[in-house]
């Protein structure tokens, strides 16, 4: 019996030793490689400008900045170098100059020199409708749809089930598409990035 009480105090002590000494990693005091002090974006003619900024970096290898029209699905649309290894305030930029019309949202995953990788907070920046798209008549009738884009730009259709139906690119001015394949109801109407619903009666 007193060699069992012997055997817990033992354990006790050692266990309270090692806690003394630090105890796990994971209790917050570990040095995080990057330290972020901002992150912004901000639209610029037909392009969007991406900032951001770290007050300190530890073995930091590059930024990959991330990119999604939904929020969900991302790619990956450029890489930019890291400052390393720095105690005073880094400041970086990158220029999505394809982005689509509309919301765009993106993100940065820090990647270390150890191959460890983080992300940053997500932003969302608006984009206007760079195509300049005008429908001309909604709902479509005679199965004729038309409309005014200011600029040249690939036109999709898609049907409730999101099977595309139409897909040609069209130059400037004023476009007229024959639909009288398609069956009456709606589809959505996407040019650069812009999405709007059509009705075919």
């Amino acid at each position: 019996m007193k060699k069992q009480l012997f055997s817990i105090l033992v354990l006790i002590l050692i266990a309270n030793f090692t806690n003394a000494q630090g105890g796990d990693p994971a209790d917050g005091d570990a040095i995080l490689p990057v330290v972020w002090k901002s992150f912004t974006g901000k639209a610029r003619q037909r392009s969007i400008v991406l900032n951001w900024e770290t007050a300190t970096e530890r073995n930091a290898k590059e930024f990959a900045v991330q990119h999604s029209t939904n929020g969900t699905k991302w790619d990956s649309i450029g890489v930019v170098t890291a400052s390393g290894n720095t105690s005073t305030a880094r400041a970086y930029n990158f220029t999505h100059s394809t982005a689509p019309g509309g919301t765009n949202h993106y993100r940065l995953l820090q990647r270390d020199l150890d191959g460890k990788s983080a992300f940053s907070k997500t932003i969302s920046v608006k984009l206007n409708n760079t195509a300049g798209l005008t429908i001309l008549g909604n709902p479509v009738e005679q199965w004729v749809l038309r409309i005014r884009l200011e600029q040249p730009a690939l036109v999709t259709l898609q049907d409730p089930s999101g099977r595309r139906v139409y897909s040609v690119r069209q130059t400037a001015g004023l476009q007229t598409i024959d639909v009288s394949r398609l069956s009456k109801g709606y589809y959505l109407l996407e040019v650069a990035g812009t999405v709007e619903r059509v009705w075919i009666r």
